[in-house]
């Protein structure tokens, strides 16, 4: 499963979201995520063991959604694909059943984005 995909998760192990590299500099990445997995975490959130800094949460703006900064992690962003005649797509992200979260690839039709 692609690599630029990362869990997102507090220090506690209590909250776990999804992210994915959307862009990068010679210093780190930068990371989409949702702004409500931003604010579950608060201020012990962390990425492969790195404490990123929140560049933009809009949740309280009505769009959760949050870019944040990866500084010393290194992954090409995530290819993004569109094709309007497809019928099926799959979402990659980290669910948490009994403990142990796992990367995991989620199928759906194109009744299921709309």
């Amino acid at each position: 499963m692609d690599k630029s995909i990362f869990s997102i998760k507090n220090i506690d192990n209590t909250v776990l979201g999804t992210g994915f590299v959307i862009d990068s500099d010679n210093n780190g990445v930068f990371v989409a995520t949702c702004g409500h997995v931003v604010n579950n975490c608060g201020d012990s959130i962390v990425i492969e063991g790195v404490t990123p800094e929140v560049v933009k949460n809009t949740y309280k703006d009505g769009l959760d959604l949050a870019i944040l900064y990866v500084k010393g992690l290194f992954q090409n962003s995530l290819p993004l694909k569109e094709n309007k005649e497809a019928k099926v797509g799959k979402v990659i992200g980290f669910s948490k059943l009994l403990n142990d979260p796992k990367k995991e690839p989620i199928s759906c039709s194109s009744s299921d984005l709309i």
